[in-house]
């Protein structure tokens, strides 16, 4: 079920006045800024950012593929505190940054994928996940950065130590993921601290 869901969806529908990357591009740098804040406050989640068929009914909501693969991101890709990024998704935007420029708005376009790109990387497993932790996210929190960081880092820590003193096997499981989480701050703290 996706009933504590929140989804963020847009067209990618190409018109001659509308960029569809620019919708993207704000939803993944919304995603990126909340979850360090939302992990700051002591409130993880997990998250799934793909592109797919879909539709909204009216009275009923969004329905298609796109929620499928995103839910599927959430609940078997990033497995702990951290947002998948689809296959899709990532095919969408390496073509938009091989596109021909001839214009404004395919350089706009062009531009738009290579920033979005460097807001994802690969993990140690080949998955591609939202770099929420990007120099892009930093500057977004200006003076409020360091902060933040460090209250999401604390929570992680936390986290840890509470895992540790339990025995149980989903206990030990959520231990090892938060390991990885941390491990992933540590890898960008220079940046951050």
């Amino acid at each position: 079920a996706v009933s504590d869901s929140i989804m963020l969806y847009t067209s990618l529908h190409d018109t001659p006045e509308r960029i569809p990357l620019h919708d993207v591009n704000t939803m993944i740098g919304a995603c990126g800024s909340l979850f360090l804040l939302f992990l700051s406050e002591g409130a993880p989640f997990r998250g799934g950012i793909d592109i797919g068929v879909g539709m909204e009914l009216e009275g009923f909501g969004f329905y298609g593929s796109a929620i499928s693969k995103a839910y599927y991101l959430e609940s078997r890709v990033a497995q702990y505190p951290r947002i998948a990024v689809g296959s899709d998704l990532m095919d969408y935007l390496k073509t938009n940054e091989q596109i021909v420029v001839g214009d404004t708005k395919s350089r706009v376009t062009q531009e738009m994928a290579e920033d979005t790109l460097e807001l994802i990387f690969r993990d140690s497993e080949s998955h591609y996940m939202l770099d929420f932790l990007a120099p892009y996210f930093r500057d977004l929190y200006k003076d409020d950065a360091i902060d933040t960081f460090r209250k999401a880092y604390r929570f992680i820590e936390n986290e840890i130590e509470s895992y540790s003193n339990q025995e149980a096997k989903e206990q030990k499981k959520l231990l090892g993921r938060y390991h990885q989480l941390k491990k992933y701050f540590d890898e960008r703290r220079a940046y951050w601290a």
